[in-house]
């Protein structure tokens, strides 16, 4: 018989819709599986998975703990050892939200234009996510737009600034920014 220690990745089963886990998570687990001699090999650990079942999980921090029925190894295998056992996981509910997309503008236009106004279609947006980080936004911003050397009002299609894994843009991925400028 010999022991030997694999790294496997986290899964994490059946979170309701209605939540998202926020902050930091336990990606991979550390396991150490005693097997007869020979039976070692790369393909061994594709057939084995670790799995942390959120049926019925209700908003807050929540300590797993990780017991041999949470991994699945083959039949000839015995797991003896689980690192770490204990996995916190912090779920949120899922809300949506209405903010104001601003344009961001970098650069100075030609000599002897101004900038006299930014027009942004949509002006709004509806953002969804985490519910501690979806009620503190105000606003998304878009891509830089560079005005450098521009002489004349123009539009552009622009993408909106990315707002993180626990918070996205419902639809709508870009937006339309028209400069005005005036001599």
């Amino acid at each position: 018989m010999v022991e030997v220690n694999y790294v496997l990745p986290l899964e994490y089963h059946n979170l309701p819709s209605s939540l998202m886990m926020v902050g930091e998570s336990v990606d991979y687990v550390d396991i150490r599986i005693r097997l007869r001699e020979g039976f070692q090999n790369q393909t061994v650990s594709q057939q084995m998975s670790v799995m942390v079942d959120l049926l019925g999980a209700k908003p807050g921090e929540i300590t797993y703990y990780l017991n041999e029925k949470d991994i699945r190894v083959p039949s000839h295998m015995e797991v003896t050892r689980i690192s770490p056992r204990a996995i916190k996981v912090r779920l949120e509910p899922v809300v949506t939200k209405s903010v104001e997309v601003v344009a961001e503008v970098v650069g100075k236009p030609a000599e002897g234009v101004s900038l006299k106004g930014v027009e942004v279609n949509p002006p709004v947006v509806t953002v969804e996510g985490a519910k501690g980080l979806v009620d503190q936004l105000q606003k998304v911003s878009t891509v830089p737009i560079d005005l450098n050397g521009a002489s004349k009002t123009f539009s552009q299609a622009v993408s909106l600034k990315l707002l993180g894994k626990e918070v996205r843009v419902v639809e709508q991925k870009s937006v339309v920014v028209r400069l005005i400028l005036e001599k």
